[in-house]
């Protein structure tokens, strides 16, 4: 092997090798008046940044020095549903995303073949949108306490209260697990027009919600058209905190009503139907019913119903 090159290639590598190592404690250190920063732009552009990358997630790392626990991303839904794409999201850099957004776009569109997306335990600040191709698809957290998707729209700020959402489903069959969506706008007080602010919008048909949290005030969750079904949930708000026209059911769930006061009136539902032709409507069984002041099930003026105290 020529000499030159043999000395060129053994002090790009040393040097590839020192940058990797550096950067997972600063990026910002000086060695002879070079900055690792600018060396590590270098070797991205080569290319063998990333191969050194890759043997670092490899042995459980990150470059921020973080240890990653892969044992997170092993889930029984894989089995169950027989997913063979499985998307990881964290913020600490151990996923291969780090927003939900970014997951969601990698899925495969109109795929017959379900995608799972596993969250790890953080607050993630975006507004995602789930569209119509995304079909089939999974999404995963660690608990609805513990991976929660958050943004802070309100009707007045988004132009609609349909597109004050944080999440929006779109997409058919899809599944949450384990996964807390709340809207956090400031509580309007009672009566105030353009304080609306949906945490979730689904639309997408045959939809599942097991073991999810729904958090904010009015209209908290806009179970808008479609058949959907919701499983061991929390769902909390002020007035027509689940509203739409779907068809749902809602099993063994916890409803809690949060008041904007001592005396102000709350109400659980705005179920939309124009005619009581529509095979619409909403179905609580087994459901607890908490929080305080009076509580309504659903308030007058839709069709075939009236008032119902519970409260």
């Amino acid at each position: 092997m020529n000499t030159n090159k043999f000395w060129f290639w053994s002090s790009v590598t040393a040097i590839a090798l020192l940058s990797f190592v550096l950067s997972f404690y600063t990026t910002n250190i000086s060695i002879r008046g070079i900055e690792v920063i600018f060396m590590k732009r270098i070797f991205e552009q080569s290319g063998i940044y990333e191969i050194f990358s890759f043997i670092g997630k490899s042995l459980g790392l990150t470059r921020s020095g973080v240890t990653c626990d892969t044992t997170k991303w092993k889930s029984a839904l894989i089995a169950k549903y027989k997913v063979e794409l499985v998307l990881t999201v964290d913020q600490n850099g151990c996923g291969k995303f780090n927003t939900l957004q970014k997951a969601v776009a990698a899925v495969p569109d109109n795929s017959p073949k379900p995608t799972l997306i596993i969250l790890d335990a953080g607050t993630y600040k975006e507004k995602v949108l789930v569209g119509v191709k995304k079909i089939n698809l999974i999404i995963q957290g660690q608990g609805y306490q513990k991976t929660m998707i958050t943004w802070n729209d309100t009707a007045a700020s988004s132009k609609g209260t349909i597109y004050s959402y944080t999440v929006c489903i779109d997409a058919k069959n899809f599944i949450a697990y384990d996964i807390g969506f709340k809207n956090t706008a400031p509580r309007p007080a009672p009566g105030a027009v353009g304080g609306q602010a949906v945490a979730l919008r689904v639309r997408g048909d045959q939809s599942a919600f097991y073991n999810c949290g729904f958090f904010g005030f009015q209209d908290t969750l806009n179970d808008a058209e479609g058949r959907h079904y919701f499983k061991h949930c929390h769902i909390e708000g002020t007035v027509d905190f689940i509203f739409g026209n779907a068809r749902s059911l809602y099993q063994d769930c916890e409803i809690n009503s949060v008041p904007s006061g001592a005396k102000a009136i709350g109400a659980i539902a705005a179920q939309q139907r124009a005619s009581t032709k529509e095979k619409t409507g909403f179905s609580f069984v087994n459901c607890k019913i908490g929080g305080s002041g009076k509580l309504f099930l659903q308030m007058a003026g839709m069709i075939g119903e009236t008032p119902k105290e519970i409260s």
